[in-house]
């Protein structure tokens, strides 16, 4: 580490060059002449900018100048860290640099925060900033003398004692209490005035005020603490005696992870890094007040008519997380403490969720009770209805076997009795009509027209018993039969049918192959009748154990629910022939968009016809 001559000569060089670098740079002439009305406000901090206490003051000085005045304000900052470099070469420098920088555009207000920086303005205010209005916060009001004229601000109660209070009270057991205390002149001057504050407290427990040690070897003494200790942290702790500096923050937190001891403090910056709490100093109020203060001076009032005002923002505030490892219990702490990082338990956290679900709970245990027996009867009742649900697929599986029994009865009638005999009557008249004289061609025309109406009638018979029972899937199969439906559909109605067959359709177990000729068979006779199509499709796929079957037109389609009494019979019949056989059947049709009747019906990989 440099020495302090050294120190003073590096200061010197920096001074010089600051000093240049900063004059190079101040424009020659008149000041800018842009027209700015913006007021103009210095921020200056003791510490550096990294001190971690000056977030909550800077905000609400910030927040609070800027509030109800329609004037922008521009902010300006500046962190002395004068406990690293306060020495006379360094402060010379920092004047100068001020000087020179701030010598155009014009301060309007400055607020300095911290006793350091209070005290290098009393000193050094007039050669920097002549006539500049000061609003000073966080000074203690033991620190208060007879002011500048051009300073007004805000004092601070700041007493270590109340901690120290706090400690005892809620630890009592205490007998040993160690402070940290750094190195340097300004810390072992802080120490001193602590230590007559302090001295009260030496007949009840005996204060170690730990210094000249590096950082190292004091952690190693806060680890070893004999029984009965604790830790009062302050901000006397910059320097170690090597001479290295650190941040408070970074040596609170250091200390609290090491020491065996419970760790107290005076700054509320510092809870959360492992201390267990204290009567702990809030820089934030400290900033609103001075900002009320600063919002005067702005408006025009003059500092030395503003009254100093002191305010006290110390509260009891405590880590719950250190109030639990070293066995404080919450009810010893005094009534408005603070306690942060409380990790609530299940019921406080749940209450209201465990109070509902156990209500509810119990509701429902009511209700199950009362449904036991009723369950009961349900249960049979619903026996009866499975009972009766496959008595009723039964009688229906029983009603359409029965029925296309009585269908291929009835064809086979029509077909070899009634066709035969129509044939026979129409031979036979062809036969009278040739022996008819030529002179009578009358009988012959009628006898042509009742020829020409026995075939019609011969071959709606035929028709009729195809329709009953479709003799062609007993002879070519279900693909061939389709082919031929479709083929015969397109030349009766001039519907054009298309017809595919996916490979590996094979043959179908005759039930199945029965079940998809009705369906088709029904569905091509809705897009004659009911379609108004110019075209269909019927395919057929097998994949996956199912064959699937889709009939689809481009006719006007339907709204589920309005088909009308006889195509709605249809299609329900239909669909208890697909369920007999454990498949599915679903309609896709809308207004103006056609219709598809889908089917899958499950079939074995290899089958017997």
């Amino acid at each position: 580490m440099p020495t302090r001559a050294q120190g003073t000569l590096f200061g010197h060089a920096i001074h010089t060059l600051l000093t240049a670098l900063l004059l190079a740079a101040v424009p020659v002439g008149p000041a800018d002449a842009r027209a700015i009305s913006a007021k103009r406000v210095l921020l200056i901090y003791s510490h550096e900018r990294e001190l971690g206490m000056y977030a909550g003051f800077d905000r609400a000085i910030r927040t609070r100048l800027q509030a109800g005045t329609a004037t922008p304000i521009e902010f300006y900052t500046e962190y002395l860290d004068l406990m690293r470099f306060g020495d006379s070469a360094h402060r010379q420098t920092a004047i100068d640099y001020l000087h020179v920088k701030y010598a155009s555009p014009q301060i309007d207000l400055i607020v300095a925060s911290g006793s350091l920086a209070f005290d290098f303005l009393m000193e050094n205010d007039d050669a920097i900033f002549p006539g500049v209005p000061v609003v000073f916060a966080s000074v203690n009001a033991s620190r208060m003398t007879e002011l500048h004229t051009n300073m007004t601000g805000i004092a601070v109660k700041r007493d270590v004692r109340q901690t120290l209070d706090l400690l005892l009270t809620l630890q009592p057991d205490t007998q040993h209490i160690v402070i940290p205390v750094g190195s340097s002149p300004t810390e072992q001057a802080w120490t001193e005035d602590t230590r007559n504050l302090l001295r009260p407290y030496e007949a009840r427990v005996g204060l170690t005020y730990l210094s000249g040690l590096s950082m190292d070897a004091m952690i190693r003494e806060l680890h070893d603490l004999p029984a009965h200790s604790a830790i009062l942290f302050t901000t006397l702790f910059y320097y170690d005696a090597a001479g290295q500096y650190f941040l408070p923050e970074e040596t609170a937190a250091a200390i609290a992870a090491q020491a065996n001891a419970p760790v107290y403090s005076t700054d509320e910056a510092f809870l959360g890094s492992g201390i267990v709490g204290g009567m702990l100093y809030d820089l934030g109020p400290s900033g609103d007040a001075a900002g009320r203060l600063g919002q005067r001076v702005l408006a025009g009032e003059r500092p030395n008519n503003i009254p100093i005002e002191t305010i006290d923002p110390n509260h009891p505030m405590f880590d719950a997380r250190q109030l639990q490892h070293w066995h404080v219990a919450k009810s010893r702490l005094p009534s408005g403490s603070v306690v942060l990082f409380d990790e609530i338990g299940p019921w406080e956290r749940y209450k209201m969720y465990i109070v509902g679900a156990l209500s509810l709970l119990t509701f429902q245990a009511a209700l199950i009770a009362g449904l036991v027996v009723s369950r009961a009867r349900q249960r049979q009742a619903e026996a009866s209805l499975l009972a009766s649900h496959g008595q009723i697929r039964d009688l229906a599986g029983r009603l359409i076997v029965a029925q296309e029994e009585e269908r291929t009865r009835i064809a086979r009638e029509l077909h070899d009795d009634a066709g035969q005999r129509m044939a026979s009557l129409s031979i036979a008249l062809s036969r009278i009509r040739r022996k008819v004289v030529d002179d009578a061609p009358q009988a012959t025309e009628a006898l042509g027209e009742v020829q020409n109406e026995m075939a019609t009638l011969s071959n709606d018979l035929r028709e009729l018993s195809h329709t009953l029972h479709p003799g062609a899937l007993e002879h070519v199969g279900l693909v061939k039969s389709l082919e031929i439906r479709c083929n015969e559909v397109q030349v009766e109605s001039g519907i054009a049918v298309r017809y595919d067959v996916g490979p590996g359709v094979g043959e179908l177990p005759s039930a199945v192959a029965l079940c998809l000729y009705r369906v088709a068979q029904e569905a091509l006779r809705n897009v004659v009748k009911h379609a108004d199509a110019r075209s269909a499709r019927v395919s057929l796929i097998r994949r996956d154990g199912h064959i699937t079957m889709e009939v689809e037109d481009d006719g006007r389609g339907f709204e589920a629910g309005t088909t009308d009494g006889q195509r709605g019979l249809g299609l329900m019949s239909l669909d208890e022939r697909v369920r007999m056989l454990d498949g599915t059947m679903s309609i896709t049709t809308a207004r103006r968009a056609g219709t598809t009747l889908a089917v899958t019906i499950p079939v074995p990989e290899r089958h017997d016809a």
